[in-house]
């Protein structure tokens, strides 16, 4: 990643995963399937010069409500926040094909690392 990528005093990680606990007024027009206290993931830019109070490290993460994606009631967090393949999603997957690949890859018993 290089030196110029670091962000002294910034928030780091991108991964995230948690309950919502407030939205901005426009939220409802642009994602009325989201509400506060659904549970969503997906990715923010840790350690971002433009923004480095926002990382996924971070106690309360901002993110733009078209890249939050809403988690499915029987998906716990911990499987939520280690779901690597949402950067292939995010990057142009097509958004309903998330909750087969989360039913399919994470009903069988795995180990994970959280953090």
């Amino acid at each position: 990643m290089g030196i110029k990528f670091l962000t002294p005093g910034a928030v780091i990680g991108t991964d995230f995963a948690g309950e919502i606990v407030q939205m901005h007024g426009s939220v409802g027009e642009l994602r009325p399937d989201l509400g506060i206290g659904d549970m969503v993931c997906g990715l923010v830019h840790g350690s971002n010069p433009a923004d480095p109070g926002n990382g996924a490290f971070a106690e309360y993460v901002r993110v733009p409500a078209f890249l939050a994606i809403k988690c499915p009631e029987d998906l716990d967090i911990h499987r939520a926040c280690s779901l690597r393949a949402l950067r292939r999603l995010q990057a142009g997957w097509h958004f309903g094909n998330i909750y087969a690949y989360l039913r399919h890859h994470h009903t069988r018993r795995r180990k994970a690392l959280t953090y």
